[in-house]
C-alpha cells in the first residue's frame, strides 16, 4: 500500500491482483453502504433533503473513483514494468475501452430513442455493437494474460526484481 501512488518500480502479481481484491471489496462495501444510506434518506428525510444527500454522495463517489483510478493505474504501470513492457501500453487498456464504450452506447441510444423498432434497425444495432463488445472481450483476455505471467527475472530496465531482491538497493542504469 505505501507505492500506490508510485509509477516507478516493479509490482509483482500479488501486488497487483491483492490491489484489484481489495478495490472489489471496497466497492462492494461502499454500495451496500450506499444503499442501506439511500433507505434511510428515503425513510427518514424529506425529499429535498434526499436530493441534498444525494448529491453529496455523488461528489464522494466521485472523488473515490478517481482517487483508486491513479492508484490502479499505477500498480498497472509498474505490472507492466515487472513483465518489462513499457508503462505507457497501460494507456490502451484506460483509452480504447473508453471509446469502445461510447461507440456502443451512441448505438444503443439510437436504437432506445426511434420509436419504430425493425428488424434493419436491430441488425444495425446489433453489428455495430458486436465488434467493440468483441474488442472489448480481447483486450480483458490479453490484460489478464499479461498480467498473470511471471516478471522477468532479476533487474530489468525498471528496477530490481521485488520477489528475489527486495532488499538490495537498484542497481539498474
Amino acid at each position: 500500500m505505501s507505492k500506490l501512488f508510485t509509477f516507478e518500480g516493479r509490482a509483482r502479481r500479488s501486488e497487483y491482483w491483492y490491489f484489484f481484491l481489495f478495490v472489489a471489496i471496497l466497492d462492494l462495501s461502499l454500495r451496500v453502504t450506499g444503499m442501506v444510506y439511500d433507505n434511510y434518506i428515503q425513510l427518514y428525510c424529506g425529499e429535498g433533503d434526499a436530493n441534498v444527500f444525494r448529491y453529496s454522495g455523488s461528489i464522494i463517489e466521485l472523488i473515490e473513483y478517481v482517487v483508486i483510478s491513479f492508484m490502479g493505474l499505477s500498480v498497472t504501470v509498474r505490472r507492466l514494468h515487472d513483465i518489462d513492457c513499457s508503462g505507457w501500453i497501460a494507456l490502451l487498456f484506460v483509452v480504447l475501452p473508453f471509446f469502445l464504450c461510447i461507440e456502443m452506447r451512441h448505438a444503443l441510444s439510437l436504437v432506445l430513442s426511434t420509436h419504430d423498432i425493425s428488424p434493419f434497425i436491430i441488425h444495425n444495432a446489433l453489428s455495430t455493437i458486436i465488434s467493440p463488445v468483441f474488442l472489448l472481450l480481447v483486450i480483458g483476455v490479453v490484460q489478464i494474460v499479461l498480467f498473470c505471467i511471471s516478471g522477468t527475472e532479476g533487474p530489468n530496465a525498471y528496477g530490481h526484481d521485488p520477489i528475489c531482491c527486495e532488499n538490495e538497493p537498484n542497481n539498474v542504469g
